[in-house]
């Protein structure tokens, strides 16, 4: 997920098939833009059972302080509300 590539921050997500050996984009389903992680690089991603948590990070401008969740099986994102940590 996301990253920094040729002078910008990215917000997609993508997959590795191992059997043709190529990446593709995971497309995502009834998501809200409120609940799709903005563009950063310099997070932590984590995968537990069926959901990548993705938490903090780096924008062009900020330090960010949030988590979001990505369901593998609904392929849909949701922002979660946590007790504001601060990363910075």
């Amino acid at each position: 997920f996301g990253g920094y590539s040729n002078g910008e921050h990215l917000n997609d997500l993508l997959s590795f098939n191992f059997k043709t050996n190529k990446w593709s984009k995971f497309s995502t389903k009834n998501t809200t833009e409120e609940n799709v992680p903005t563009v950063r690089s310099g997070h932590s991603m984590t995968l537990y059972k069926d959901s990548i948590i993705i938490v903090g990070g780096l924008n062009c401008d900020d330090i960010l302080n949030d988590t979001y969740v990505f369901d593998l099986v609904k392929k849909n994102w949701k922002k979660l509300k946590t007790n504001n940590v601060n990363f910075s």
